[in-house]
Parts: structure tokens; C-alpha cells; sequence
């Protein structure tokens, strides 16, 4: 967005907020202007990079290939298992349930499932 079409949207907004309220320019209200959109767009990921870091992680191993395991949250489990089925050839509706069973700490049905789906699922480390 060019410098000019900025000051026509901002600059009037500010005037009629201003002709409201008095009050709110000198206390700073209104969108700060001192960082960029490149700024703004790293401190969001760093928010949401925080937030996946607290989520648990579980190890993912595929029994069919010897030394194939996986560290990944739970959201990814299904992703997961449906990719290295796909290589065989195969997909499951099972792969829904398993990350399900995870997600709700229900271990017997995981362990159940993951025995059909030739997986093992085990809780692996909670990061901080």
C-alpha cells in the first residue's frame, strides 16, 4: 500500500476520532504506525510458534519399516499415518479414529487401533 493511500484512509479517521474524543490521540489510541507489515507478520508466527511448543508430542512409529518413527503433535498424526498408507497403496477411516482416541487420552482404543493400522502411538515429551 503506497505512503499517499495510507494518509488518505488513516489521517481522516484519526480527525473525526479526534473531533469525538479529545481525550484519545494523547493518550496514543489509534494503529501505531512505528513498525512495518514484515514486523507485525514475525510477531504473530512468534505467538503461534509459542503455542504449538506447549502442545504435547507423540512419537509415531510404523511397524511395517524397520526405524521409521515420527515426533509430531497430535494434530499431525493423522496426517501422518494417511501418508504412509498411501504409499502402500491403502487408506483408512481407522486414521481419524486413532488421532481421535490420542487426542482424548484414550490409550487402550489408540493402542487397538494403531495394532489394525500397523502403528504404535506413544506419548513422547511435553516441550516448554
Amino acid at each position: 500500500m503506497s505512503d499517499n493511500r495510507k494518509k488518505s484512509v488513516t489521517y481522516p479517521l484519526r480527525e473525526a476520532v479526534a473531533a469525538a474524543v479529545p481525550a484519545l490521540l494523547t493518550f496514543g489510541a489509534g494503529p501505531s504506525r512505528t513498525r512495518d507489515d514484515r514486523s507485525r507478520w514475525h510477531l504473530g508466527n512468534r505467538r503461534a510458534a509459542r503455542s504449538l511448543r506447549m502442545a504435547p508430542i507423540y512419537q509415531v512409529t510404523d511397524r511395517r519399516h524397520e526405524g521409521r518413527s515420527v515426533y509430531v503433535p497430535c494434530h499431525e498424526i493423522g496426517t501422518t499415518v494417511s501418508a504412509w498408507l498411501a504409499e502402500l497403496g491403502a487408506q483408512s477411516h481407522l486414521v481419524e479414529d486413532l488421532e481421535r482416541a490420542v487426542d482424548d487420552d484414550d490409550w487402550p482404543t489408540a493402542h487397538d487401533i494403531g495394532d489394525r493400522l500397523s502403528v504404535e502411538v506413544t506419548h513422547w515429551a511435553r516441550t516448554k
